[in-house]
């Protein structure tokens, strides 16, 4: 016989199933399906482990009564976005599993009372960081715990024999040999790699001078080189103007002047006419 509460637990994951089957529909944008409870594997209707399947042409859902007494909500979730996925892709591919997928993230919904919207001006109060307890009269190092006397650590401040003073590189792997007489130190580590970082940026800058002085000296040799093919294109120029010109220019036809022999009676009268 089956109690009250039973009932109502197995009502209550009927109504479940039903609500996932339409959101997982309405998410695929696909037609809701009618949902067919069955009270046992009648008639050899299910595969041996089946909890559900899906008749496309009828669009019906078949589920057991006795599979969803043993189901989850999250079940019923997966189940309903399963076979629902079935419209869009028979077969189990990886075409399928991402209409599941995005199935089933469409229809979460957080439970009532624990996501809410904080206001844009709210500030989280700083929580105060417990101190931990120092122990200064035995070796910090869980290997040693030696009660004697103790040195501090000037990367991580804690109190050390002094077999175990030194620090070292903390999270190496089985493989690499380190000296026994250290103690593992994060802070060391955080140091070392802040130390490589800054030999690279100034490795890196190094070469970036070197390679900008060859740049500098390159590009000084093409301009010399382009200057002077420039002077030479220049008095080429030059000499081929000239040659034009005295091309151009048509020579000059020295006339012999034939000087006139003057008479007496001219030179006479030119000094008679200067002295008057």
């Amino acid at each position: 016989m089956v109690n009250k509460a039973e009932k109502q637990i197995l009502e209550y994951k009927k109504d479940l199933f039903k609500k996932e089957v339409v959101k997982a529909a309405m998410s695929l944008e696909v037609p809701i399906p009618v949902v067919k409870f069955w009270q046992s594997y009648e008639n050899h209707h299910f595969d041996k482990g089946e909890r559900a399947h899906i008749h496309i042409p009828e669009n019906i859902i078949c589920i057991t009564e006795s599979e969803l007494n043993n189901m989850t909500e999250e079940d019923i979730r997966k189940t309903a976005s399963h076979e629902i996925s079935h419209l869009h892709y028979l077969d189990h591919g990886w075409e399928f599993q991402q209409t599941h997928e995005q199935s089933e993230q469409s229809m979460f919904e957080p439970p009532p009372g624990t996501v809410g919207a904080l206001p844009e001006n709210y500030k989280r109060p700083k929580e105060k960081k417990k101190k931990e307890p120092v122990i200064k009269n035995k070796c910090n190092y869980h290997i040693c715990g030696k009660k004697t006397k103790t040195k501090q650590c000037k990367y991580c401040k804690n109190y050390f024999c002094i077999e175990h003073v030194k620090p070292r590189e903390a999270g190496l792997s089985s493989s690499y040999v380190w000296d026994k007489k250290t103690h593992p130190c994060l802070v060391y580590t955080h140091y070392l790699v802040k130390k490589k970082e800054k030999e690279n940026e100034e490795y890196k800058k190094a070469l970036e001078r070197m390679f900008n002085k060859k740049r500098k000296t390159s590009t000084k040799l093409n301009e010399i080189k382009i200057k002077k093919q420039n002077i030479k294109t220049d008095t080429h120029l030059v000499n081929l103007k000239r040659l034009k010109k005295e091309k151009t220019k048509k020579p000059r036809i020295k006339k012999n002047k034939v000087k006139k022999k003057k008479s007496l009676l001219e030179k006479f009268f030119r000094i008679r006419l200067v002295d008057d």
